[in-house]
C-alpha cells in the first residue's frame, strides 16, 4: 500500500511558516528532517570535532545537550547553526532531581526551562548575542528521557505516572508561554517495541518501573492529550534486527493507543534507537557490517509506516554511567565515528542512504514484507526518481528476487551497495524488471544511468574531506 505522508507534510509546511516572537525569525530549514543523530554537545568536543563528518553523512537534525553558559557547548551549537542544523535540546534536570524534595525540584525545573528556552529559543539571548550567523532557534524540546524507569526518580509515595504528569504540565506551560512555536514531544519512554521475553512489557508494572505503553496511556488518562505535539519512543530491540524486534509491530501499538485516547494527530518520533557492537547483557548485534544493516533496514521500516524522525544513538561509542546500583560503569558501542574522519559502516550506508533517499518519508510505497524474507520499498528518492531498496532479513540467507523497477524517463536502471561500493547498471526485462541477490545489507535500484548514480555518491562523499 502506498503511505502518502500528508501528516508530515501538513507539519513541515506549518513549521515553515511559524508566527515569529522577539524579532528572531526561524529558518524555513528548521522543519524537522527524517535523519536525525544523538550528540551531546558538552563531551569530549563531541560536536565540534566530527561536524564536517556528521554533515557529510547528509544528517541535518541533531539530539543534543548544552549547559547554559558553557563555553564548549554553546561553541557547538553555534558550529551547528551555521552548519544548518536542526537542534532538538531536552528538558531534563537529572534523575534523581525528584527523589528528595519534590515542590523544590519542580520549582527549580520551571526556572531550568526559563533559562533554556529564553537563551536558545526562538528570540533567545544566545541568538541576539551572535547576529553573525543567521538563527536556529531550537524549536523542538525533549519532555525528559526514559521517565518510566530509572531515569527518573520519583519521591516516596509518589509514582512515575504521577511525577511525569506534572511535569509535562508544567513543560507544556511554560514552553508555550515563553515560545508560542515550539514543539513539545513527550514521553520518550524506554522501550516502544513488543516484548521479546525479558525486561518490561508494554503494558506491566514491575517495582515502580511501568511497562512504556502503559507509561503513555496514564499520563495521558491525567493529562489528557493537549500538552505535547509529538509522541516520542526509544524502541530498541537488539540483539535482534529491526524486523524481528518489531520497529513495525511498536508503532501500530502506539497508534493503537492513539486511536483509543485521541492522539492520531500527533507524529511519532524514534527519540532514541541503534545497535550497539558491544553492549551488557550480550545484547549487541554481531559486527560492525550488521549495526550498519540493522541500521538503514530500520530506517527504511519506520519511514515506510509513516515514523517522522528517528534519532540515532549515538554520535560515538561511549562508557555509560552506572543508573542501577551494582551495575557499574558499561562499554555501550553505538558509534557513527571511531575518530574525525574515520567512519564506521554505519555512517557510511547512512551517507549513501541520504544520498539516494534524502526523505524517506515521502510518497512510500510497500512492495514486500515477508516475514523472515524479503523487504522491499519504494521510496521518492534522488531528483524524485523511484529508489527501491530491497533486502533478506534473514542472517546469512540470499535469494535471488526479481523486483519491477519504476523507471524515470528512460530504460537504464543502476544496482548500488549498501556502501556505494558497488555501483553498476543492471540489466532490465521488456517489462522493466531486474533480478538481483538479496541478503542482509540491502541493495538499490535507481532508475538512471550508473555513471550519474556515482557522480551524486561521489558528491557527497567529497564533503567528507573537504
Amino acid at each position: 500500500m502506498r503511505h502518502q505522508a500528508n501528516v508530515v507534510l501538513a507539519i513541515l509546511c506549518a513549521a515553515a511558516s511559524l508566527t515569529t516572537v522577539g524579532g528572531c525569525v526561524p529558518s524555513e530549514a528548521a522543519a524537522p528532517g527524517f535523519y536525525a543523530l544523538y550528540v551531546d554537545f558538552e563531551w569530549d568536543e563531541g560536536y565540534m570535532k566530527v561536524a564536517d563528518d556528521i554533515r557529510a553523512t547528509g544528517i541535518r537534525d541533531l539530539l543534543g545537550r548544552v549547559k547554559i553558559g558553557s563555553t564548549l557547548g554553546e561553541a557547538a551549537l553555534l558550529r551547528a547553526a551555521q552548519d544548518g542544523m536542526n537542534v532538538t535540546l531536552s528538558l531534563h534536570t537529572g534523575r534523581k532531581a525528584f527523589e528528595q524534595d519534590a515542590e523544590k525540584a519542580m520549582a527549580d525545573y520551571v526556572e531550568h526551562i526559563r533559562r533554556y528556552v529564553g537563551r536558545y529559543g526562538t528570540g533567545g539571548s544566545f541568538w541576539r548575542e551572535h547576529p553573525e550567523v543567521e538563527p536556529r532557534p531550537v524549536r523542538h524540546w525533549l519532555v525528559w528521557g526514559e521517565p518510566n524507569i530509572e531515569m527518573l526518580m520519583p519521591p516516596e509515595g509518589v509514582g512515575r505516572v504521577e511525577l511525569y504528569a506534572r511535569i509535562l504540565k508544567t513543560a507544556a506551560e511554560e514552553v508555550r508561554r515563553l515560545d508560542p512555536g515550539a514543539r513539545l514531544i513527550a514521553f520518550n519512554t524506554s522501550d516502544g517495541a513488543p516484548h521479546h521475553g525479558s525486561g518490561l512489557r508494554p503494558d506491566s508494572f514491575y517495582q515502580g518501573y511501568v511497562g512504556w505503553r502503559r507509561f503513555i496511556r496514564e499520563v495521558n488518562d491525567i493529562t489528557g492529550t493537549d500538552l505535547y505535539d509529538i509522541v516520542g519512543t526509544h524502541p530498541y530491540h537488539q540483539p535482534l534486527c529491526p524486523e524481528e524486534g518489531g520497529i513495525i509491530t511498536g508503532v501500530k501499538m502506539v497508534r493503537e493507543l492513539a486511536r483509543k485516547q485521541g492522539f492520531l494527530d500527533k507524529p511519532l518520533w524514534f527519540t532514541e534507537i541503534g545497535y550497539p557492537t558491544v553492549y551488557p547483557r550480550n545484547k549487541q548485534v554481531r559486527d560492525e557490517r550488521q549495526q550498519a544493516c540493522f541500521l538503514v533496514r530500520m530506517f527504511a521500516l519506520s519511514a515506510s509506516c509513516g515514523v517522522e524522525q528517528v534519532q540515532v544513538m549515538y554520535v560515538r561509542d561511549i562508557v555509560h554511567a552506572e543508573t542501577i546500583p551494582g551495575q557499574g560503569l558499561t562499554q555501550r558501542s553505538f558509534g557513527f565515528f571511531f575518530e574525525p574522519g574515520k567512519w564506521k559502516e554505519q555512517a557510511v550506508a547512512t551517507r549513501v542512504m541520504t544520498t539516494l533517499i534524502p526523505d524517506p518519508r515521502l510518497e512510500v510505497m510497500t512492495v514486500h514484507e515477508e516475514p523472515k524474507g524479503v523487504y522491499a520499498y519504494e521510496f521518492k528518492g534522488l531528483d524524485g526518481m523511484p529508489v527501491l531498496m530491497a533486502w533478506h532479513s534473514v542472517e546469512g540467507v540470499q535469494e535471488k528476487r526479481t523486483l519491477a523497477v519504476a523507471l524515470h524517463g528512460g530504460r537504464e536502471a543502476t544496482l548500488v551497495d549498501m556502501l556505494g561500493r558497488d555501483v553498476r547498471p543492471i540489466t532490465l526485462t521488456e517489462d522493466g524488471k531486474a533480478t538481483v541477490t538479496l541478503g542482509e545489507a540491502p541493495v538499490y535500484l535507481v532508475p538512471a544511468p550508473a555513471d550519474s548514480v556515482r557522480a551524486a555518491l561521489a558528491t557527497q562523499a567529497m564533503r567528507q574531506v573537504q
